[in-house]
């Protein structure tokens, strides 16, 4: 891929948070795009605004039992003024496991991650992690259940 085809498929999935923050750590990675363009700039600080959008916290769903799939435990779901973020807990190697899963709720609302990593993670020596996924929208007052899916694993919090 060349630098105008990495800058023009950047512009044609900036609006996508999730297509744009992959887009971006794989292009700069690849060394076809740096700061220096508007595109690029631009898609960095929507990365950071969607990422950061968070609103206070209106309501807390806690896993009533933590179930573990693959090192992961949801702990809850926290429903905000501006976004919803998925509590989670990890053990074991990150590779793809820091990646954020699908997010659904029992009205049928359909989550995009806000950022293509966890928002905030804490952990030790690449084993443990304690983190937060940030999806888009914020959660409807209606909504009561929340599925978390990756691959065959699903994790439900109400």
């Amino acid at each position: 891929m060349s630098r105008p085809a990495a800058l023009e498929y950047l512009t044609r999935v900036r609006d996508d948070p999730l297509r744009a923050g992959a887009a971006l750590k794989a292009l700069y990675t690849a060394g076809l795009i740096d700061g220096d363009e508007p595109i690029v700039t631009e898609a960095l600080e929507r990365q950071n605004d969607t990422a950061e959008r968070r609103g206070r916290a209106e309501r807390v769903l806690v896993a009533r039992q933590p179930v573990r799939h693959d090192g992961t435990a949801v702990v809850a779901v926290v429903a905000r003024a501006d976004a919803t973020d998925v509590l989670f807990h990890h053990t074991g190697p990150f590779g793809t496991a820091l990646a954020p899963p699908s997010l659904t709720d029992d009205h049928g609302t359909r989550y995009v991650p806000a950022h293509w990593q966890p928002v905030s993670a804490s952990g030790r020596r690449g084993m443990v992690a304690i983190g937060t996924w940030r999806y888009l929208p914020a959660a409807p007052a209606a909504a009561n259940r929340f599925t978390v899916t990756r691959g065959d694993a699903w994790w439900a919090v109400d």
